[in-house]
């Protein structure tokens, strides 16, 4: 929202029209007329990527679906920029860029208006856990939830907004050394938080695993994350604590109309993945939209040396992910065509 954008890059503490305070950033005023100006010329930079994002597709498109399913992600990014003077209109700047795959079915299907699709590959997530494991150590690694407005200001993320910063901040999750080993082939770090309701527990009542075990699952470095419980209840972290990510929104919507059962106001917790309480877990983004995870491991922690696989997908078919990405495509097919894609947005 413009209310999450304007407190997340400029530091507004209280928008409603008109004079508006700026709180750590100096002495100035910002007019509703500002905010007015780069809406307007965020609007013209979106308007142009896209008539031109359009005609690329068009030209594109009767080369590249013949022998299967043709698959185009446009990507379009709008970056708000701070002026250098606070006085001034900040900086609008756009960027459009997309791919198209051309995925050849395994199996023939005679379902023409629905083609069989191929699931991306399943990939290892790692669990972003400190070398010691203890409340303290977590509190400083990075992540955006659970932060005040002046902390957001200073490491300049947050868990409301996608803040171009977090791409600078989440480098030390990131290392190949620890959260990416190499011989695990990770594609995705898991950011995970302490519960309120274990915070102040005495630390010298915690073993390494027994705090680990605490610990509830929040999202990706760059994806939201949800977990199929084996009573068909798919759950992820609640807005707030994660990134409202587009894909996220649009599975979330698609569960709740066809009837299944989802819990977004209580993120997964570990203690549930030792119970053997998951059935399967996947990562969604704007590019890949669903990405199945086949493992997730541990770094080394305390006395351990080497990471550990802590938990494994119990078979490779990924029914539940398999539906939910159906669901995506069919979704796409009937209310995201290149004809009407400058109006909907």
């Amino acid at each position: 929202s413009f209310q999450t954008l304007a407190t997340n890059l400029f530091g507004v503490d209280d928008y409603r029209g008109g004079i508006t305070s700026m709180s750590g950033m100096g002495s100035s005023v910002q007019t509703q007329s500002m905010y007015a100006d780069s809406i307007e010329e965020t609007r013209l930079v979106m308007d142009g990527l896209l008539q031109q994002a359009t005609k690329s597709i068009s030209a594109n498109s009767y080369n590249l679906q013949h022998g299967g399913i043709l698959t185009q992600t446009l990507m379009l990014t709008i970056l708000w920029t701070p002026s250098s003077t606070l006085q001034s209109t900040p900086l609008v700047r756009g960027h459009a860029a997309f791919f198209a795959t051309n995925n050849v079915p395994q199996q023939p299907n005679n379902d023409e208006s629905h083609p069989p699709l191929l699931l991306s590959n399943p990939i290892t997530a790692c669990i972003a856990i400190p070398k010691q494991p203890t409340p303290e150590a977590l509190s400083v690694l990075p992540r955006r939830h659970r932060m005040n407005l002046n902390q957001q200001r200073q490491v300049g993320s947050s868990a409301s907004a996608k803040v171009s910063s977090w791409c600078r901040i989440r480098r030390p999750l990131e290392d190949p050394n620890r959260y990416k080993p190499l011989d695990y082939s990770v594609g995705e770090v898991l950011l995970v938080r302490q519960p309120e309701t274990e915070r102040g527990t005495n630390i010298m009542t915690y073993s390494n695993d027994n705090f680990i075990d605490t610990l509830e699952l929040l999202e990706g470095l760059i994806s939201n994350l949800f977990v199929v419980y084996n009573d068909g209840t798919v759950r992820t972290a609640p807005v707030g604590l994660v990134l409202s990510g587009y894909a996220r929104h649009l599975i979330i919507q698609e569960l709740n109309e066809r009837g299944m059962k989802v819990d977004s106001s209580n993120p997964p917790t570990i203690q549930d993945m030792r119970d053997g309480l998951w059935s399967e877990v996947f990562v969604t983004s704007a590019i890949r939209l669903v990405i199945p995870i086949e493992r997730i491991i541990l770094p080394a922690t305390g006395a351990t040396a080497v990471p550990r696989v802590v938990w494994e997908a119990p078979n490779d078919e990924y029914r539940a992910t398999k539906a939910i990405q159906s669901a995506m495509y069919q979704r796409g097919c009937s209310q995201a065509t290149v004809k009407n894609i400058v109006t909907y947005l």
